[in-house]
């Protein structure tokens, strides 16, 4: 395949960060409030009430982006009342498909900011709905029985591909009369590949069964309420932390008013975790005369602009832990009327890669890239010499197609087979996974000292 061409990225940047805390000893909601409303801070406290279930004052400020502050109300572990769960869960449902309606008729109710945010609040509402008992409770027992179910998936799913690996590697033995030495090494490379994988896979089953016996023995733990003992939870302890906070660490190194602010909101906080990290990839570039698909099997779900071209493209569910929206930046600014970081560029297409719980969590120190399943095609760099005549046909036709309807009519061995010709013919315009891992490592160290929230040098 040919190199990749020379990256024309403009910038990485940790586009949004949310966080959950606690107020730090000694500090109680109203003190809080009195601290970030204070002369010197831009906050004010708004008419509005937080659409995140548990949580009620809105804390914001309307002349600079310094965030969005939600404080939790009374909410405790003893007295979940299951009935306003369920009852916010439909709430956000029926808000979800009138957005979904109005914006197939083009009269958005809401911004993609404000439409994403109920999928993720819904999703979080399904998740605390999963995890309580039956007398409301978020106890340990309902947290291991789940993890237990979840663990023994896993292993059924790894022995369906350590079956299917199996046959694969009897068959690809089997095969003989390679017309040169090349193509027998090739096959012989490819078959040792399906080995390692086959290994690995055996010893993850081994992984989770032992996490299988750590968690029985945990069970074994539970005290007569289903908590384990010695961690710190009682009957009345919270559900939710104190204050759940987002915003954008990018604005802190523009405006010092803006970085002061949140670095003083920090300052009032403990036992702080990331929920959510946003991390956005932009280059200037069309997005209508891009060639993008993902090579994973995730969903995907495009919106086209009135001239029928694509302006926004998510993969994965947009709920989840993990999902990608590829949309026109230029597009969204106007629509918010939010600063355009570009002014002297005419074009610019953000890869935003969306974290959340589990995946935020862990995204320092994991070696996972969000976005290496993602090629953007350069089909007049395809070598013909390396390809046949039909297949560039077909190939072209899957790139081109943004609804997905000719992998629609495939099988799975069949949508497989393609993604490796597309990995394997189709070169990369630029490569968004290699540009996301030359930067990482300066993407975590600026996280890791927020979280430390030392003082930032301004530019």
């Amino acid at each position: 395949m040919n190199d990749v061409l020379k990256s024309n990225l403009l910038d990485i940047t940790i586009d949004k960060l949310s966080i959950v805390a606690d107020f730090k000893e000694g500090i109680k909601k109203e003190e809080f409030i009195r601290m970030v409303t204070s002369s010197n801070m831009p906050y004010s406290l708004q008419a509005n009430r937080s659409k995140n279930f548990g949580y009620e004052e809105v804390l914001k400020c309307d002349s600079v982006d310094c965030g969005y502050i939600e404080l939790a109300g009374e909410l405790k572990k003893a007295s979940v009342d299951l009935p306003k769960l369920i009852s916010h869960r439909i709430r956000l449902e029926i808000q979800i498909e009138q957005e979904k309606k109005a914006r197939e008729v083009g009269e958005s109710l809401l911004s993609n900011a404000e439409y994403q945010g109920l999928f993720e609040s819904l999703a979080d509402v399904k998740e605390l709905i999963a995890e309580t008992d039956e007398d409301g409770r978020l106890t340990d027992e309902r947290k291991l029985k789940r993890h237990e179910r979840q663990i023994e998936l896993t292993i059924e799913k790894l022995k369906g591909e350590i079956v299917a690996l199996k046959s694969e590697i009897d068959e690809q033995e089997l095969a003989t009369g390679f017309k040169s030495e090349a193509m027998e090494k090739i096959h012989e490379e490819h078959v040792q590949i399906l080995l390692n994988t086959l290994e690995n896979k055996e010893k993850l089953i081994e992984v989770k069964r032992d996490e299988l016996l750590r968690n029985a023995e945990m069970f074994l733990q539970l005290d007569a309420n289903g908590f384990l003992p010695n961690n710190g939870k009682k009957k009345n302890d919270r559900l939710l932390k104190d204050v759940r906070f987002e915003f954008n660490p990018k604005h802190m190194a523009y405006n010092r008013v803006v970085d002061e602010a949140i670095r003083l909101v920090l300052g009032l906080l403990e036992n702080v975790e990331v929920t959510g990290i946003h991390i956005a990839c932009d280059y200037p570039v069309k997005i209508a005369d891009l060639k993008i698909k993902d090579l994973s099997s995730k969903s995907e779900c495009i919106y086209l602009d009135r001239d029928k071209k694509i302006e926004t493209m998510y993969i994965g569910k947009r709920g989840s832990d993990n999902h990608l929206c590829i949309y026109n930046k230029k597009r969204e600014n106007e629509e918010n009327e939010t600063l355009d970081q570009y002014p002297d560029v005419e074009h610019v297409t953000r890869f935003e890669a969306r974290l959340r719980k589990k995946k935020a969590k862990e995204w320092i120190d994991s070696e996972y890239n969000p976005f290496d399943s993602i090629i953007v095609g350069d089909l007049e760099k395809v070598d013909n010499s390396k390809i046949k005549v039909n297949d560039r046909i077909v190939l072209e036709a899957i790139m081109n197609d943004y609804h997905g309807r000719y992998f629609g009519m495939m099988d799975k061995d069949q949508k497989s087979n393609w993604r490796k010709k597309i990995k394997q013919h189709v070169p990369k315009l630029f490569d968004v996974a290699g540009d996301y891992e030359k930067k990482k490592v300066l993407l975590t160290g600026e996280l890791a000292e927020l979280m430390k929230n030392k003082p930032s040098k301004q530019k």
